[in-house]
């Protein structure tokens, strides 16, 4: 086995719209019948490839190429601006 994790960002998505940013970033079926709790898919969102996780509810995680972060975080900052984002740094 090769640690590849340093190559590798953790973002977090929470709050009561979290859901549908998703809806708006990804083709995943993000409904809780097909994305319960604790499951975790690979998928795109926005034009790259993620690990999407429902971690708890109205919290996900997304675990994207460090040479990506960038572009994710902005492409959710964009897609959340409707439900009043704010940043948690």
């Amino acid at each position: 086995m090769t640690d590849v994790s340093g190559g590798q960002t953790l973002l977090t998505l929470t709050g009561s719209h979290a859901k549908d940013v998703l809806k708006k970033s990804t083709s995943y079926d993000v409904d809780g019948r097909h994305f319960p709790m604790g499951k975790c898919v690979g998928t795109t969102f926005g034009k790259t490839q993620v690990f999407l996780r429902h971690h708890s509810e109205n919290c996900y995680d997304l675990i994207v190429r460090r040479s990506f972060a960038d572009y994710t975080a902005l492409w959710i900052q964009q897609s959340a601006e409707e439900y009043g984002l704010a940043l948690d740094c």
